[in-house]
């Protein structure tokens, strides 16, 4: 998980497949490539995360 462009950049060039979580200083930067882009109020279960990452590609 990460919570900015930059590093969303770094786990992308390691081939690790990431999930944002916005922030009201990072709502606007380009998080093409994420695995999934949260909001700040959004909730996500350790099941899903889990699910997520075992079917996510890192091609």
């Amino acid at each position: 998980m990460e919570d900015s462009s930059h590093g969303l950049a770094a786990s992308l060039a390691a081939g690790i497949p990431t999930v944002i979580t916005l922030s009201e200083y990072t709502i606007n930067e380009n998080f093409y490539g994420a695995r999934m882009v949260l909001r700040e109020a959004e909730r996500v279960s350790l099941e899903k995360l889990q699910l997520w990452h075992a079917t996510a590609s890192t091609s």
